[in-house]
């Protein structure tokens, strides 16, 4: 009898091991950014979010993402004029307010020893403050809908992941934009991430850096990342940002969150 209990803890943990999501767990995050055209005032972004991530049985998992964000950007060629009144409209403003809220649901398959699998679905709405009168350029008034899908792969070599993403974006009344992205993932710490990525976005090649550490002295449960990126086109584009992220659920370093628990 004792043997035979003995087993089925043993294969109930191994099991376990193997699952897509090892518990359900709930990420708060704020970001930061600051971008930097040349020959351009800078303007910055505040994105607030909130990720759920469960387990669907043994292999698939799912995540609900969440958030909204503010920026404060140069008026410019994403807004356009109406007829006898600028874009910033009569109170010649010479910045704009964008609000933006999102929500985004990832089905994802994944093997924690080899790698992840994912499909993406999210729908954004952004709305612009310039004065009196402000429009987007495709739809004509002062808000813009999107709506993107995601396919996205990841693989798993010891302490390195690399990554690869496909995204259609939707503009509303608008052109549909691709992206391709790749990335590549080093822990020289089971609680220190650094990673290098490419994207293709706008047609111009953006390359970015990445470090996001979890401090262990705060419970392992806070995230903190800087990031660098820059784009080839012209005018050149830079992005600073900084990013602070709360866990609730289980408790594990970031090696371990990264590829069981989100």
């Amino acid at each position: 009898m004792t043997g035979t209990v003995c087993l089925a803890a043993t294969s109930n943990a191994a099991e376990s091991g193997t699952r897509a999501v090892q518990s359900t767990t709930f990420d708060l995050g704020l970001d930061s950014r600051n971008i930097d055209t040349a020959d351009s005032t800078s303007n910055g972004t505040v994105d607030f979010s909130g990720v759920l991530t469960a387990p669907i049985g043994q292999v698939l998992g799912i995540s609900v993402d969440v958030g909204y964000s503010e920026s404060r950007v140069r008026t410019g060629d994403v807004l356009g004029n109406t007829a006898s009144t600028t874009v910033s409209g009569k109170g010649s403003k010479t910045r704009c307010t964008f609000e933006g809220t999102n929500a985004e649901a990832t089905l994802f398959a994944r093997w924690p020893t080899i790698g992840k699998l994912s499909a993406s679905y999210g729908i954004a709405n952004r709305s612009a403050d310039c004065g009196e009168s402000s429009i987007f350029t495709f739809t004509g008034d002062d808000s813009l809908d999107t709506k993107h899908y995601r396919a996205a792969g990841e693989l798993y070599f010891g302490n390195f992941t690399v990554g690869a993403s496909r995204t259609s974006t939707t503009l509303q009344d608008g052109p549909k934009l691709e992206t391709n992205e790749v990335s590549g993932s080093w822990y020289p710490m089971e609680n220190l991430r650094v990673t290098a990525y490419g994207n293709d976005l706008y047609d111009d090649n953006t390359y970015g850096l990445q470090i996001e550490h979890q401090p262990e002295f705060m419970g392992n449960d806070l995230g903190v990342s800087l990031g660098f990126a820059q784009t080839d086109g012209s005018p050149r584009t830079r992005i600073i940002s900084f990013g602070v992220q709360y866990h609730f659920g289980r408790n594990s370093t970031l090696k371990v969150r990264d590829r069981e628990l989100r």
